[in-house]
């Protein structure tokens, strides 16, 4: 039920018994009013308000969970119940940390030097033989549907050949051809020996847990991370990463901050990605955008602001690096130092300027290493030359009062069923079944370019938008938006100089696709270009780029003389873009004493939902020592 009409209910129920007590009469409805607006008074005063919301029921949950939510206020009660989930969580970490002894080393930093293909063909091939002599003796229930791994006369299989590329240099397309020639082959032979493992069945294939904790760390030191403070998940893709931030946050506001469903605020500049939009409208949480600032970032005074307003509602602020429609970082330290202070979460969105953010120099990306940075998104399908579709989701420590006095992000990402008829269900985050292949070729790609690598690539692109801002700086009919301080840059029509009306960027962007530069149409009569490794490998892009230009202005020139003269209009598109069971149900039969009994009724199915969610969080990092 939501807030306001609890109010309500709440005050017509005060003001009726007040009427019957003070035996009040028809004629008695200036009283009436004045007890109302006094009641109302009280109602909505705050300290009164979160009393009350102790007693109120959250979306899908009964009296039993809300007395369990209560009970675990009281110091004894949290104590016991965090001594057995944290015994899962330690027995997960011990167990998963003697598997992966099998796998091989654990590689934490990426490599400087990019590895030859023929050492990554057979580090393949030991994972795939490793995971292959766990699965090749049984029948499954389920888990592996083809006749596949069996060892048998049938079992044979047939490898690509191991075709070794020399060491990369990347300094032309040819270097640049090669490079992406040599990825293809390494994921084209690594999902012939992977596309069957499913990380749903980690006793059948625990190698995608132990990819995925070597991900995150490489991803994560590239940030600031520490290999024992950084958790996270490779997903699909820049959205999902962003999607699962921010249901993290909304988990995190209903345990912490007692929210119904609908209730918690996330705080984002008018520039944020619309995966933002898509992730507060799937888990019902209030996005509130403000207008940036002249130079296109976060106004740090308005944000100030704004998380006053919003109060105890408010779950995360996110901030990106850059923003797709400018190119501009937004202030980071002073965004996550504002989160911190009040107690919230703070989300760096990082999915298109990842992998060149990291090897600029001007650019600090040590956000991992800032109290208040909580998470963080960074796309591995984009500039870190891993195939569609995969992106990272890092977090990190967020104060949290039922695991105080911080706990890491991560915990509030598993979905927990102990109660399903099929037995005790668990996922580490919204998949269920699926394939390891793009962790893998995250992990391979990484491997593979190196740091060095990405440095080149990095340079090489900001070398490109450099050159081409200035053309832009230069054309009068044009003119930069921001400061382009990364990997992509926008400008807009110079109206004063033009005297062309705003449908004319878009004929610009007409004209310049059909001489093949591709620009993005943005709303507001923007348009931007995002350089990547295609345009940078080419030396010649840039003055390509300038030439481009302006025989696309000289050609919207000559258009709007038509224009002018009412003969045609600019168009106008922007572009689109056991013991369980007695805890779940306890009777006389599975219980030892009343009091087990009780303890069981209240606080079973909540224990049960934090155990699963700690086996999955121990998943992710063997071998952290701490609790929860």
């Amino acid at each position: 039920m939501a807030s306001n009409a609890r109010e309500q209910i709440a005050l017509a129920l005060v003001t009726l018994v007040v009427y019957k007590k003070l035996n009040l009469h028809e004629n008695s409805l200036f009283k009436v009013a004045g007890l109302s607006v006094l009641t109302h008074f009280i109602l909505s005063n705050q300290a009164v308000k979160k009393f009350l919301r102790l007693f109120s029921l959250k979306f899908a949950e009964g009296p039993l969970d809300r007395a369990a939510s209560l009970l675990l206020k009281a110091p004894p009660v949290v104590k016991e119940y965090q001594k057995e989930v944290n015994q899962v969580l330690q027995d997960t970490r011990k167990s998963t940390a003697e598997n992966w002894k099998e796998f091989g080393e654990l590689i934490k930093v990426m490599p400087e030097d990019g590895c030859t293909f023929s050492s990554l063909t057979s580090l393949v091939d030991r994972m795939a033989a490793v995971t292959e002599k766990h699965v090749g003796h049984q029948y499954y229930s389920g888990s592996i549907y083809s006749y596949s791994y069996m060892k048998d006369k049938y079992g044979n299989k047939k490898h690509f050949d191991k075709l070794e590329s020399e060491k990369l240099f990347l300094e032309n397309a040819e270097d640049y051809s090669k490079l992406a020639i040599s990825l293809g082959e390494l994921y084209t032979y690594s999902f012939q020996r992977s596309y069957l493992w499913n990380s749903l069945h980690e006793a059948e294939f625990g190698i995608g847990y132990w990819l995925n904790y070597q991900v995150i760390r490489m991803v994560g030191e590239l940030y600031g991370g520490e290999a024992d403070k950084t958790m996270g998940l490779v997903t699909s893709g820049g959205t999902e990463s962003l999607m699962t931030a921010i249901r993290l946050y909304r988990e995190w506001g209903m345990i912490n901050r007692n929210h119904d469903i609908g209730q918690g605020v996330i705080i984002a500049a008018e520039s944020v990605h619309a995966a933002v939009d898509k992730g507060c409208t799937a888990y019902d949480l209030n996005l509130v955008k403000l207008p940036v600032d002249a130079t296109g970032r976060m106004d740090i005074k308005t944000l100030k602001a704004a998380v006053k307003r919003a109060g105890t509602d408010l779950v995360a602020i996110i901030g990106s690096t850059p923003s797709y429609t400018i190119g501009v970082v937004d202030p980071i330290e002073e965004m996550s130092e504002i989160a911190y202070k009040a107690g919230v979460g703070m989300h760096v969105d990082s999915c298109l300027g990842g992998f060149i953010i990291n090897f600029l120099d001007h650019i600090n990306t040590d956000f991992l290493k800032l109290r208040g940075v909580t998470s963080i998104s960074c796309d591995t399908h984009k500039n870190g030359w891993a195939p569609k579709g995969s992106s990272i989701l890092l977090t990190s420590s967020i104060r949290d009062t039922l695991h105080a006095p911080e706990v890491n992000l991560m915990f509030y990402s598993a979905y927990a069923i102990p109660e399903w008829d099929g037995g005790v269900y668990g996922t580490p985050s919204n998949p269920g079944s699926q394939h390891v292949a793009h962790v893998l070729h995250a992990y391979l790609a990484m491997l593979r370019v190196g740091k060095s690598g990405y440095r080149k690539i990095a340079n090489n692109i900001y070398r490109v938008v450099q050159h081409c801002t200035k053309v832009i700086k230069d054309e009068p009919r044009v003119e930069l938006i921001g400061d382009s301080e990364a990997n992509l840059f926008s400008f807009q029509i110079n109206g004063q100089h033009t005297g062309w009306d705003k449908g004319a960027i878009y004929a610009l962007a007409h004209e310049m696709a059909k001489r093949d530069i591709v620009v993005s149409a943005c709303s507001g009569g923007r348009l931007h270009y995002c350089v990547t490794g295609r345009s940078s490998a080419d030396q010649d892009f840039a003055d390509r780029f300038e030439g481009v230009l302006k025989e696309s202005l000289d050609a919207v020139a000559e258009c709007a003389k038509d224009v002018a003269a009412g003969k045609c209009q600019f168009p106008g598109d922007a572009g689109l873009y056991g013991t369980m069971e007695a805890a779940m149900q306890p009777s006389a039969e599975n219980t030892k004493s009343t009091a087990e009994y009780y303890s069981n009724l209240l606080l079973g199915k909540r224990v049960a939902r934090d155990c699963v969610k700690s086996h999955f969080y121990g998943l992710l990092d063997p071998f952290r020592t701490d609790g929860l």
